[in-house]
C-alpha cells in the first residue's frame, strides 16, 4: 500500500485532537477546532489589543455558483434554517462529518484529506454524478466541506469545468468576488490539468 493510501485511509478518531491555527493570504486568521469525532468547526479571529480573540460567529455564508448549485463550510450544512431557505434538496458532504438530516435531505457523503497529496480526481466521477442527477431531476445541491475553501470548491470547479466546459480561472474568479476560496497547490494542479485536457479537445475539435 502506498503512503497516500495509507494517509486516505487513516481513522482520525485515532489522532489527538488538536487546534489549528490559519492565516489567509488576506492576512485573515481563523481557528480550526476539533470539537466532536468526525466533526471540526472553523472560527474567525479578530485582532484585539492582546492579541487575538476567537469570533464564535459561525461561518454561515451560502455561495451560489449556479442557480442551483451551491458551496459552503459545514456550519451551513448543519443549519437546517440556511438550507430550507435556499431550497436545498441534496448534500455532498465531503468531510468526515455525520450527516445531520438524513430524513430531510438526499446525501452522499465522500470523505477527502485536505492534502495536496490526495488524489482528488478519483472522487471526481462518483461527484459529478451525484450533482449532475439531483440537477437533471430540478433538485438544488449545496457542496460542503470543512471551511468551504478548498475541497468543496476544487470538486465544484472540477465539475463546472467537465460537465459545462467552463474555464477554471473565469470561474474562481467570480467565486472569489464573492467569498474566500483557496484549493490547495495539488488540487489546483489536479483542476488546470483537468481544464487543460478539456479545451483542449475542444480545440482540436474546431480544426
Amino acid at each position: 500500500m502506498s503512503f497516500t493510501d495509507q494517509i486516505e485511509k487513516f481513522k482520525r478518531g485515532g489522532l489527538k485532537k488538536v487546534d489549528t491555527k490559519i492565516t489567509t493570504s488576506t492576512g485573515e486568521k481563523y481557528l480550526e477546532r476539533h470539537t466532536m469525532p468526525g466533526i471540526t468547526r472553523t472560527e474567525k479571529l479578530q485582532e484585539s489589543s492582546e492579541g487575538f480573540v476567537v469570533d464564535y460567529a459561525p461561518d454561515l455564508q451560502i455561495v451560489a455558483v449556479r442557480p442551483n448549485l451551491f458551496v459552503g463550510s459545514s456550519d451551513v450544512a448543519n443549519s437546517f434554517e440556511i438550507l430550507q431557505e435556499n431550497g436545498i434538496t441534496h448534500i455532498l458532504n465531503l468531510i468526515l462529518m455525520h450527516n445531520v438530516f438524513p430524513e430531510d435531505f438526499t446525501y452522499l457523503s465522500l470523505p477527502i484529506c485536505d492534502l495536496p497529496c490526495i488524489n482528488i480526481r478519483k472522487y471526481f466521477p462518483e461527484a459529478f454524478k451525484f450533482i449532475d442527477d439531483a440537477l437533471l431531476t430540478g433538485g438544488r445541491v449545496l457542496v460542503h466541506c470543512n471551511a468551504g475553501v478548498s475541497r468543496c470548491i476544487t470538486v465544484t470547479l472540477g465539475y463546472l469545468i467537465k460537465m459545462e466546459k467552463a474555464h477554471l480561472q473565469e470561474e474562481l474568479a467570480k467565486l472569489r468576488e464573492q467569498r474566500y476560496v483557496k484549493p490547495n497547490e495539488g488540487f489546483m494542479k489536479v483542476l488546470e490539468k483537468l481544464d487543460e485536457e478539456i479545451h483542449s479537445k475542444i480545440k482540436n475539435k474546431k480544426k
